[in-house]
């Protein structure tokens, strides 16, 4: 049976064969035959039939979610070529809320997306299609749907990004849905933290290394990044592990809440909403069901009603957990002559005595059984409290030598301190430029590698030298790792080792 081009070809050069034998050589406007298809105003059958679905009398009773899954079923395998020129952006779309035109154009749209060709579009385009994968429109199986999501997903994040914001949720309750194989979950992510929080929750039943393993995937501090840690990994091993010991029974016995809940979120089970804010059709009947991720991550349904149970915070590294790991990594340095120091996080005395005295127990053991040789400099330690006396009389002597009080300029020195990113006022980063510093910061770390006088321009600036070399070791540590700039006395330098490849970046 011949194609409907070829038909289009036949009858057009019939009529131009009668044509030029009925006018003797004169010429005459001929008619363009076009595909229907081809034709702007025209709506194809199937559609007009779609719309009639929702005409009934029965339809009106009818939830949004189940009017959109009866129309896109009836739709799933219906295919277009229409050149759709506009645009369509609407908050939860459905086939109901676009014209014909629209209609023509996300069909057309998704033809080629089902053929691999996946293009930008407008965004609501994009979501209705999401939403016929999750109602299984277009599939012929859950697994088969979640590996469309997924194609889709990592071919059109380049697009949007809030497509692969919603889809990362999605997808979690599509397993669940479903009832897919749990190992789907390693590749979307947030099974690390749920099994550093099992490890966590019940340390005793494992080894330290398990334990290690797990602080180090929770910690907003990267201890693999860290060079004492690198170079005395064992000992830095039994402090922490040891440290977590008695932070957990003191938080048992002394505290309401435990270190768990404290460093990682509370922990319960709460009314859950599967596909919150999609198009979704809720038909699979699950009256008492539960999906068992581990221990410490559930979805129950019962009687029609989702909870989920997990620890219920950040979900991330903890920032808490963070300051107590770095804390742990400043005081070793000190206890050990480590000649790089850091600075050392804001917690409670109860804590620094906890860690210096595993830090102590640690250094016993080796000098008892001679594992290792640790020559600990004490006239060191004198040096670093003196040096922390100088600090603190600097600190006092800068703060009346530039008397900010009386300046509308005054920069905001107590937000600069916590927050390594803020940026002195009216100055900012150059694009680009490979250090995440600020122009003053920049122009200060300069000066001090090649030994001009940085005093001066501190002081014509109105910023005070430890603030603007706490902030550059605050930013700079992802990069390298470790502290940038020490002091001896009260007099900054740059540590020898990153000396020559910052001159490169300055």
């Amino acid at each position: 049976m011949p194609s409907v081009d070829e038909i289009i070809e036949l009858v057009t050069k019939e009529i131009e064969k009668k044509t030029a034998s009925n006018t003797n050589g004169v010429y005459f406007d001929e008619p363009i035959i076009r595909r229907a298809s081809q034709i702007k105003d025209y709506v194809p059958e199937q559609i007009l039939e779609m719309k009639r679905i929702l005409t009934t009398s029965s339809s009106l009773y009818l939830s949004e979610e189940e009017r959109f899954y009866k129309q896109g079923k009836f739709m799933e395998d219906y295919e277009d070529s229409f050149d759709f020129q506009g645009r369509f952006e609407r908050y939860f779309p459905t086939y109901r809320s676009m014209t014909d035109e629209q209609l023509r154009g996300y069909f057309s749209w998704r033809t080629r997306v089902r053929k691999g060709e996946i293009r930008h579009v407008s965004t609501s385009f994009a979501f209705v299609y999401i939403y016929e994968l999750i109602n299984l429109i277009g599939v012929k199986s859950p697994h088969e749907g979640f590996t469309s999501l997924r194609k889709f997903r990592d071919e059109y994040k380049q697009y949007d990004p809030t497509v692969e914001h919603w889809l990362s949720i999605w997808m979690n309750d599509f397993v669940v849905y479903y009832n897919l194989d749990s190992s789907l979950f390693e590749e979307l992510g947030g099974i690390e933290f749920d099994a550093a929080a099992v490890v966590l929750a019940d340390y005793k039943n494992y080894s330290d290394d398990e334990v290690y393993d797990a602080i180090c995937t929770l910690s907003s501090h990267n201890i693999e990044r860290s060079k004492f840690f690198g170079e005395y990994n064992e000992d830095a091993k039994k402090v922490i592990c040891g440290v977590w010991d008695s932070l957990f029974e003191y938080y048992e016995k002394h505290r309401q809440t435990g270190l768990i809940e404290k460093l990682l979120g509370r922990f319960g089970s709460y009314r859950y909403y599967m596909f919150s804010s999609a198009i979704f059709f809720d038909r699979v009947e699950h009256k008492n069901y539960e999906y068992s991720l581990n221990d410490v991550h559930k979805y129950i349904c019962k009687n029609g009603e989702w909870y989920c149970e997990k620890y219920y915070g950040s979900r991330g590294k903890s920032r808490e957990l963070g300051k107590i790991i770095k804390t742990i990594d400043c005081i070793m340095r000190q206890k050990y002559g480590y000649g790089r120091m850091l600075k050392q996080e804001f917690t409670t005395k109860y804590i620094i005595n906890l860690i210096e005295k595993e830090i102590d127990k640690v250094i016993e053991y080796n000098n008892a059984h001679e594992k290792s040789v640790i020559n600990i400099d004490i006239s060191m330690l004198d040096a670093i409290r003196r040096s922390a006396d100088l600090t603190r009389d600097k600190l006092i002597t800068e703060e009346e030598l530039y008397d900010f009080s009386e300046t509308d300029e005054t920069p905001d020195v107590g937000q600069e301190v916590i927050n390594g990113d803020t940026e002195v006022e009216g100055v900012s980063d150059r694009e680009g430029h490979p250090l995440p510093l600020n122009d003053i910061e920049r122009e200060f770390l300069r000066m001090l590698l090649f030994d001009e006088d940085y005093n001066s321009y501190l002081k014509e600036k109105k910023v005070m030298l430890s603030v603007v070399a706490d902030s550059i070791n605050e930013k700079l540590f992802d990069l390298f790792g470790d502290t940038i700039i020490g002091f001896v006395g009260d007099i900054p330098a740059v540590i020898e080792d990153y000396a020559d490849e910052l001159k490169g970046y300055v």
